[in-house]
């Protein structure tokens, strides 16, 4: 899995443009896991997490989904909630009722119409070594 790729009509060419809606390994709804989660593939949580998560790849929140702890990744994907810091090497999606309530740290950032988010943010360059510059930050992704 990974990024999905998207046909721009105007310049006909292909573009990077988040994580797909599924991914490999899920958490699902009704679960809840406790403690910290390292994986080195996509992730998607329509449970919670209580915990932190270091990806090398995507992590997608789901609707009713909800995360409280950091996340360290290469793409984010909200569309439930994240009570924590996120420290993202690539792009950030925060979707319509999708809610950030910590710091970001992201290459990339796109919020939608009645998304909410409650912390600062710090826009990185792209790739590896691009987060971990908000003071105190704890994860590094790769």
């Amino acid at each position: 899995m990974g990024t999905v790729v998207k046909r721009i009509k105007n310049r006909g060419r292909n573009v990077r443009t988040g994580p797909q809606a599924q991914a490999p390994s899920i958490v699902a709804n009704g679960t809840v896991f406790t403690g910290e989660v390292k994986l080195s593939e996509d992730l998607r949580i329509d449970g919670a997490v209580l915990g932190d998560i270091c990806s090398t790849k995507a992590v997608v929140i789901g609707p009713g989904g909800e995360v409280r702890g950091n996340i360290s990744a290469a793409f984010l994907d909200i569309y439930g909630l994240l009570d924590g810091n996120a420290g993202i090497t690539g792009h950030t999606f925060l979707r319509k009722g999708g809610i950030l309530l910590g710091d970001l740290e992201t290459a990339e950032l796109e919020i939608e119409d009645g998304a909410r988010f409650e912390g600062q943010r710090v826009m990185t360059r792209k790739g590896p070594g691009g987060a971990g510059r908000l003071k105190g930050w704890p994860y590094r992704s790769g």
